[in-house]
């Protein structure tokens, strides 16, 4: 089988695996089998759950970061002067 961004070798995954392929592993785009790798590495290293629990947090954070952001009104006077910025820098 050969690795690719979405398709790691499922024979014993290392922290490094856990690492380079998280986001798919989150996904839930790994083939079966290389899921399964992952749950079973995990089962045996507390590094590497915290590492996903640390990233799975900062997802979140970053989701709730931007929630109500649209909602904010910019003060026009604010508007004007990135404006005047903007023109002078150009």
């Amino acid at each position: 089988m050969t690795t690719s961004p979405t398709n790691p070798t499922p024979d014993e995954l290392t922290c490094r695996d856990v690492a380079d392929f998280i986001m798919s592993y989150l996904d839930n785009e790994l083939a079966t089998s290389v899921q399964k790798s992952f749950s079973d590495h995990l089962a045996v290293c507390s590094s590497c759950v915290r590492y996903v629990e640390h990233y799975r947090r900062t997802i979140e954070m970053a989701k709730a970061a931007g929630k109500g952001i649209e909602d904010v009104a910019v003060p026009p006077s604010v508007l004007r002067a990135i404006r005047e910025a903007r023109s002078i820098a150009s």
